[in-house]
């Protein structure tokens, strides 16, 4: 589900909808969820000021594929408990009787969740059996040549043929 703007975390009771990592939290804790039941509850969220018609719904979420009527109440009843929602009680998402439905809860925003990045590591160096022998003459060369250069001497490299090139 692609629609256009910032990605945010939406927070609503004990729960947290993380657009940008396209998951929802509990009381903290990841609650697993199928993509589509996140896209519906995610459309229901971003479209709360009025009621999606069922039909406005499957076309926005399943745009010209063939679905079986009955997915669309099977995603907003698993949307219901993945949010601690009932039926019964519909303090997150609301059923109209035969007009659709609506995100109802109290809704406030923060913006994107960011993970701390770990700090570099300096890289350790490789253990004496892991270096590399036989290319002391080439890095001897080389050293020369950064030398010379930094110093801004012309020198070129044209007759290399190998490590036994002396």
């Amino acid at each position: 589900m692609s629609e256009s703007g910032p990605q945010r975390v939406w927070l609503f009771g004990d729960c947290e909808l993380d657009e940008a990592l396209f998951e929802l939290r509990r009381a903290g804790r990841r609650v697993p969820m199928e993509p589509k039941v996140f896209d519906v509850l995610l459309h229901l969220l971003r479209h709360r000021e009025r009621v999606l018609s069922k039909d406005e719904l499957l076309d926005a979420l399943w745009p010209g594929e063939a679905v079986s009527e009955s997915v669309l109440p099977r995603c907003v009843a698993a949307a219901r408990r993945a949010v601690g929602d009932a039926r019964a009680r519909q303090a997150v998402l609301r059923t109209a009787h035969g007009r659709g439905y609506r995100f109802v809860a109290e809704l406030s925003e923060r913006g994107p969740a960011v993970a701390p990045r770990a700090a570099p590591q300096p890289l350790a160096p490789a253990p004496a059996e892991a270096q590399l022998f036989g290319r002391e003459t080439l890095l001897g060369r080389l050293r020369d040549a950064l030398a010379s250069a930094a110093a801004g001497e012309e020198k070129h490299w044209t007759n290399y043929r190998g490590p036994t090139d002396q």
